[in-house]
């Protein structure tokens, strides 16, 4: 994104560009509940798909909201169980809880307990299918 600078006596006034892209980065501005990456996108079959966005980027120590969404939501009710597992160090997973907000719309917490690479294994169950994956997940410090 390339932003026009008017000249002001001759010089560049460059000092707003740099403070609003200290604001784009830092996310001051940005409205409560909104997410911080794009979703994952899953398939689970020909006609339903599985969202899947952190409300903030996964920190250690700290608590990680995340929301799965499927869609289009199924007409029983849907369960959701997860595990966060960091994939270079062989120790349990963490449990994530995952709560019903709305039709097809589930939110789950967890504390990842270091940074680095972790998987979360999802699983899905409704009457009608079952679904299961690894997402690769990254814990900042």
């Amino acid at each position: 994104m390339w932003v026009r600078i008017k000249e002001v006596n001759g010089l560049r006034a460059w000092w707003g560009g740099v403070l609003g892209l200290g604001l784009l980065v830092t996310g001051c501005g940005s409205a409560p509940g909104s997410f911080s990456d794009p979703p994952t996108i899953l398939r689970v079959n020909s006609r339903t798909t599985v969202e899947i966005q952190w409300k903030n980027p996964p920190t250690a120590l700290q608590t990680a909201i995340s929301v799965v969404r499927i869609t289009p939501p199924p007409a029983d009710s849907a369960t959701i169980s997860a595990t966060l597992q960091m994939t270079s160090m062989s120790m349990p997973g963490e449990s994530v809880t995952y709560i019903r907000e709305s039709p097809g719309v589930f939110q789950g917490t967890v504390i990842p307990t270091m940074a680095g690479t972790w998987r979360l294994n999802l699983s899905i169950d409704t009457t009608r299918w079952h679904w299961s994956r690894p997402i690769p997940v990254m814990v900042n410090n």
